[in-house]
């Protein structure tokens, strides 16, 4: 039943004390002379009790080895705490309830709910006075030296970092608010009592000095912080910005130990037994006798209930009164949605149980990774990002009648499947080498940013221009390229592929040139492929240089230089399809680039590795016969011709290999007992570096058969 006694206290900054014998409230009008009638409630064990908390639904209160916890702070029950330790003060987070001690060889503990709890080691063993829950970390505070171990910080309760504080004081109360800490010095001389305040729970600075003889009790509420002195005096302080604080004698010398903001009201406990007449707002108190003269160290505030605790094996508990549950019911159906449904209206709307219950309003609990808002009165929500929006529905408590009550939603925020379209039709095109500019370019579904990345190059050594889409390729195949559009915050991430066949131009007589390793072309600078080198015989040879090669291909007519490991050759343009070159001396043994340069207008042939310098003799192996396991010393590194199966000359530790002409492809492989491992591919004829063994050139022919050499590399005798 709903009570119908209701309490005349205005919502802006009030305070109500509670001492061990008289309890007073103060208000911008004068209180009703009855005020909050507070009820002595059973506790589970005759334990102290020091600090008490809300959350989750459940009111937790800890003490020396003692922990009680209470659905509605009536009915109490014992739970077991992780060590037995002087446990002075309790708070409650996202990650659950974290206690303190002053004294024990376990200084911190965890629980979920309040009835199982965890011990946590610490980097510091201070006398731990006070936590509190903001900012997303917890922040605990002590009262020993040195001033390097008096703060700790955690995310989560279990992973502590100690802080230095603003100064070496006797610290003993912490509080939160409008994204501040703030500490309170709990000493009753001049020089230990004070402030300091911190943006990050990391750094902290010094605050003002009120004068109050040691802060005694500290909380935040109605936009400010408000403090009690601990000392003879009864002062009250003030701040609304943690810098400059307002000090006021309340005219009663009483040590005040807690204090507690909800309601509209502030709730104060004291074990000194004296009365107080003023607060920070200079408002009119009133007072009253408590129903027992127990020294009460802590008050919370929570289902519409003011919960005191005090330090007594009887009478340790007290709340302002028994007010009726509600119970609210949500049930939306439309909680999965993807981005493009902000704002969202729930298909639904609250309803709470009785009827006359408490005004519904809703909120964000968590709004994790969306950015979500929700309007207070409609539930409509808003989201910027995708992830998972909890949403709470509360009714109201109701003065003297129904405790709040409240029940949550998650909203699950998706992003929307975002399609890449490209469809360019210039994807088989004709050229040895070149560049492409497809005839489109991508578009997505999306606002993502789009950008071009080869996803299979083949044999072609294409690129492409990320933001362009322009292709680049040295050699005829197959180019994969795949336009992505970048994941956003509504979008997801798309993409798309299109595959480039390149065909080598046929050259004269009708055959057309080889793609293999053994050719190379160059296209004009207007685009189409006007010379090719398709052979290069002998393709090796003396480092010294002066022995005569043929350059075979096409589109040769006109040649004004050549050039063999980029240095000029003397040559003679035979014919179109043939230049001989006379080899100038090489810088190093290795493969080296061969290009006929024509005119400016018509570009080059390029055979990029075309030609390979050897040493003078081979003094390990050279050239091997297929079923060979070992090469054969020999004492000459040149060929006549380019090879019809691969040829191999070994300088050292080094192998130089031509691939055999018409080859599709080339591996080299070693001899691991019976089985062969790929260790390199070749495009050209090339310059290797080898490790002692046997091994192995493959290659596969256009025709479809397959020739191979094995040669040896041994150890060098030291």
């Amino acid at each position: 039943m709903k009570r119908t006694r209701s309490i005349k206290i205005s919502l802006i900054a009030t305070l109500i004390s509670v001492t061990a014998g008289m309890l007073a409230l103060g208000s911008p009008a004068r209180a009703t002379s009855d005020g909050y009638p507070w009820t002595l409630r059973t506790a589970a064990s005759a334990s102290s009790l020091m600090g008490v908390t809300y959350g989750n639904g459940t009111f937790v209160a800890v003490g020396d080895s003692v922990v009680m916890v209470s659905n509605d702070g009536i009915t109490w029950q014992s739970a077991t705490p992780a060590a037995a330790s002087g446990w002075r003060d309790v708070t409650y987070g996202p990650s659950g309830f974290v206690a303190v001690a002053a004294s024990g060889t376990t200084r911190v503990m965890t629980s979920p709910d309040g009835i199982t709890w965890t011990g946590r080691s610490v980097p510091s063993t201070n006398t731990w006075m006070s936590v509190t829950y903001g900012g997303g970390q917890y922040v605990t505070v002590g009262s020993s030296a040195p001033a390097t171990e008096q703060v700790m910080t955690s995310p989560d309760g279990v992973t502590w970092t100690a802080r230095t504080s603003a100064a070496a004081l006797i610290w003993d109360e912490v509080a939160y608010g409008a994204g501040v800490y703030v500490a309170g010095a709990g000493s009753f001389s001049d020089t230990g009592q004070g402030t300091m305040y911190s943006s990050d729970g990391i750094t902290w600075i010094r605050g003002a000095h009120p004068v109050m003889k040691g802060v005694g009790a500290l909380t935040y509420g109605n936009g400010k912080f408000v403090g009690m002195s601990m000392g003879g005096g009864g002062y009250v302080i003030s701040s609304a910005d943690c810098i400059t604080w307002t000090t006021r004698a309340s005219g009663f010398g009483s040590q005040w130990f807690g204090l507690v903001y909800g309601n509209g009201v502030y709730v104060a406990v004291t074990p000194s037994g004296t009365t107080a007449t003023g607060n920070p707002a200079a408002t009119v108190w009133s007072g009253w006798a408590t129903p027992a003269a127990t020294q009460w160290r802590s008050v919370a505030y929570g289902e519409g209930l003011f919960v005191a605790v005090g330090d007594n094996t009887t009478n340790q508990i007290m709340t302002t009164g028994t007010y009726s549950p509600q119970t609210v019911s949500w049930s939306p159906t439309n909680t999965n949605v993807d981005m493009l449904h902000s704002p969202l209206t729930p298909d639904a709307l609250a309803s709470r149980t009785p009827s006359d219950g408490g005004a519904i309003s809703y909120s964000v609990s968590s709004a994790g990774t969306t950015g979500c808002s929700v309007n207070a009165s409609t539930g409509v929500l808003t989201f910027a990002g995708s992830g998972t929006c909890q949403v709470s529905a509360v009714a109201a408590a109701v003065s003297e009648a129904y405790a709040s009550g409240s029940t949550t939603r998650s909203f699950v925020i998706t992003r929307v499947p975002q399609t890449v379209s490209w469809s360019p039709t210039n994807t088989a095109v004709t050229g040895s080498s070149g560049t492409i500019t497809p005839s489109s370019t991508a578009t997505r579904s999306g606002d993502g940013v789009l950008s071009y990345e080869v996803s299979s190059a083949g044999v072609t050594g294409c690129t492409v221009d990320s933001s362009t889409g322009v292709i680049t390729y040295t050699t005829p195949g197959t180019c994969t390229v795949q336009a992505n559009a970048s994941q956003t915050a509504t979008y997801e991430a798309g993409s798309a592929s299109v595959s480039f066949t390149i065909t080598a131009p046929v050259a004269s007589g009708g055959s057309t040139s080889s793609s293999s390793s053994s050719s190379s072309s160059s296209s004009s600078p207007g685009g189409g492929a006007l010379q090719v080198i398709t052979e290069v015989r002998p393709a090796l040879g003396s480092v010294r240089g002066g022995n005569h090669v043929a350059i075979i291909g096409y589109g040769f007519a006109g040649a004004t230089s050549v050039t063999v490991g980029g240095k000029t050759a003397v040559f003679t343009v035979v014919n179109d399809a043939h230049v001989d070159v006379t080899i100038p001396e090489g810088d190093g043994v290795g493969p080296a680039d061969v290009a006929v340069v024509l005119t400016p207008a018509r570009g080059r042939a390029f055979a990029p590795g075309g030609y390979v310098y050897t040493s003078l003799t081979s003094t390990t192996a050279t050239s091997v016969q297929p079923g060979s396991d070992v090469a054969t010393a020999t004492s000459s590194t040149s060929a006549s011709l380019l090879p019809r199966r691969p040829l191999v000359s070994i300088s050292g530790a080094r192998a130089n290999i031509t691939p055999p002409l018409g080859a599709m492809s080339t591996v080299v492989q070693k001899k691991s007992g019976s089985k062969w491992t790929t260790v390199r591919r070749l495009n050209a004829a090339s310059s290797l570096s080898l490790a002692p063994g046997t091994y192995r050139v493959l290659s596969k022919m256009k025709s479809g058969s397959s020739t191979q050499r094995e040669f040896s590399i041994r150890p060098a005798i030291v």
